[in-house]
């Protein structure tokens, strides 16, 4: 857990002690919302978000060298037989974030917290 995790769990424990049922929610409702935004995405969320972007569905794989968002494509080859193709979207070795496609700010910055949160676990 983050130091600033540990700092809000701090806050709520005070708020629900010094503070009556009716004057918590406000406060515990703001906590919650930093609590949030500090807390790293899931690969799922990470996920969602290039799905969303790309307009199909995204995976997520561990692999020996690493990790990588791919998208799952089905094609047909020159025989007309339907395959699945991987397009590599994201590709992290070693702690460093390879990139195969370009991506608007929010969602770098949604990869770069994902990969963040795995590096501190």
């Amino acid at each position: 857990m983050s130091k600033e995790i540990e700092a809000l769990e701090v806050l709520q424990n005070y708020v629900q002690v010094n503070e009556t049922l009716e004057t918590q929610e406000p406060y515990l409702k703001r906590l919650d919302a930093i609590r949030k935004a500090l807390t790293p995405p899931t690969e799922q969320e990470v996920c969602e978000a290039l799905g969303e972007y790309y307009d199909t569905k995204v995976y997520y794989e561990e692999q020996e060298f690493g990790t990588s968002f791919y998208l799952g494509k089905v094609k047909k080859d020159m025989n007309g037989k339907e395959c699945t193709v991987k397009r590599t979207i994201v590709v992290s070795y070693e702690g460093e974030i390879g990139w195969n496609a370009s991506l608007p700010p929010h969602l770098i910055t949604l990869i770069g917290r994902f990969y963040e949160g795995k590096v501190k676990e």
